[in-house]
This record gives C-alpha cells, structure tokens and sequence, in this order.
C-alpha cells in the first residue's frame, strides 16, 4: 500500500511539472540580448529568462565603426540582488576617458519583485518585463524598452560611436610620424610618435622602418593589438640628432602595401663636412663664415 501511495506521488509530482513546465525549468546565468526597442519580445523563446542574485540581464546592440565593421555596445542592463530587488542601470559613454569601455551607472530606484508565482509586467527603469520570482532570482518573461527611453538610447549609441571612431583606424593605409621637437641646436634629443599609423580597412600592418636621415634607422615588426608594451614602445622611438636631417617613416600591411611619411629636423649651429674636417681653427673660421654668407645670399 504504501509503494502504491509512492508511486502516485511521484506520478502525480510529474504530472505537476509537465503542467508547469514552463514555470520550472528555465535556463540560467547571466543574460545578454540585442535590442528590442519598444517591440515585446520573448526571451528564449518564451521559456523565460533566469537571473540569479550578483547577475545581470543586458540589452546589447551593433554599431558600425568609419571603416564598416560592426561592434557591439552595451544599452540598459538590470542586475538582481537578493530579496528579489532589481537595480536598473544604464551604459554611459560620454566620458572620453572611459573609452569604449564605458561606465555602468544606476537608472532609478530599485524594484523589488513581489511575484512570487505568475507573471507580472514590472516596469525597471527603462527595461519593462513580465516577471516573476523564481528560486532566489527574478524570472524575466517577455520584455522590451519603454518609449520614453528611446531617446536615451540614442544617446548612448551616439556616444559610443564617437569613442569608437575616436579610437578605431582610419580605414586607410596610413604612415603617421610625429616628432616632438622639429628644431634646436646640436645635439636634438627627438622622440618619434608612430602609433597612429593604421592599415586599410580589414587588414594589420605588419611591420615599419624608420629611418632617421643621418645613415641610422630603427626597423620592426608591428606589434600585435594584444602586446600593451610593444604598442607603448611605437610612442618613445627616440634619436639624437648632431646635424639637420629628414626622417622618413615606412608602414607596411598584411597584403605588402607600403606607406610613408617624412618630417624634416633643423639642427642650428651646424656646418657642411667639409667644414668640420678643417685642420685648424683659423680655417674652420674662415669656412663658417664664408658658409654663413652664401646662405645669406641665396638661402
């Protein structure tokens, strides 16, 4: 009697949990999904949306950077804490100095889910959802963005795009050499810059040469966009210059396309080699001033 009564229950358990199928079984973890503007959309396909306390559901979208490919941005984002309460919060990209990274900052109060069995419409900041609690977290159902948080997605998508094409290539094969100082007199400590060189859209420069003008120059392999200390390294190329010359950067791409560029260095107080070579200091005199002179003519 008693295995009989056993088997009932569990018979009468599964009976239960195909009924409530949806309601108990619903995928977990942290939730990424793309945009839905203000259209009501599923989420995972009606089954649901669980997220856990520490978790967070996140509204992502796709952006396209000046050389055509797309990247993905971060809108709105709800993260659940326990005793069920929501914080909303919303992507912020409006401080250069975070970049594309961006800051996450809180949208409103918190919202406590009060649900505990069926579907509710909850209003989070700008995230609206029919949801419910469900184990320690809350249950998201369908969802979409309210109507008046459309224009603070445009923002945010604006923004974005201004801190992507602050710092995404050109799109065109670029040799790009700056020098700190372009005069002085003998010796002219110059440190180069030549981290703004970039390759054609969809390619990877490789390597460059710089050479300095004066028989000297320095060549290597582009580091890679992983390697902080090589691309730190493009910022400090540094040489000491005892008479003018004219540097001249070379960049090249994946597919062995070239670019230059060059930067003149005006070092004051220097001769010709003929001068410096002079065996006395009479003569050397007489070769500096007669030197002087024919510029002063002619430039």
């Amino acid at each position: 009697m008693k295995k009989e009564a056993a088997l009932i229950g569990i018979a009468f358990l599964l009976i239960l949990g195909l009924v409530f199928a949806d309601t108990i079984f619903f995928s977990s973890g942290t939730t990424r999904k793309a945009y839905p503007g203000t259209t009501k959309t599923n989420c995972d396909g009606g089954s649901g949306c669980t997220v856990n306390p520490g978790q967070t559901f996140t509204i992502t979208d796709t952006v396209n950077n000046s050389a055509g490919i797309p990247k993905e941005f971060e809108f709105f984002q709800v993260k659940v804490e326990s005793g069920y309460n929501v914080q909303p919060r919303i992507k912020d990209y409006s401080n250069s100095a975070n970049g594309t990274d961006g800051v996450w900052t809180d949208y409103g109060s918190k919202v406590k889910n009060n649900e505990p069995h069926f579907a509710n419409i909850y209003t989070y900041g700008c995230f609206i959802s029919d949801s419910e609690q469900e184990g320690d977290g809350v249950l998201f159902h369908d969802y979409y963005i309210d109507s008046d948080c459309v224009a603070k997605y445009t923002k945010v998508k604006a923004d974005f795009l201004a801190r992507l094409n602050d710092s995404a290539p050109t799109g065109v094969l670029t040799a790009s050499l700056v020098a700190d100082k372009k005069t002085g007199d003998a010796p002219v400590d110059v440190t180069f810059d030549i981290s703004a060189s970039g390759p054609d859209a969809g390619k990877k420069l490789t390597g460059y040469k710089l050479e300095f003008g004066d028989g000297k120059e320095k060549s290597d392999d582009w580091p890679a966009e992983t390697d902080a200390t090589g691309l730190a390294a493009l910022k400090t190329l540094k040489h000491s210059y005892e008479k003018s010359s004219t540097a001249k950067l070379t960049v090249t791409q994946s597919d062995g396309e070239k670019k230059s560029m060059e930067v003149g260095i005006t070092v004051a107080g220097t001769v010709s080699s003929a001068c410096t070579e002079c065996d006395n200091i009479v003569k050397c005199l007489a070769c500096i001033n007669k030197e002087s002179f024919v510029k002063g003519l002619f430039g």
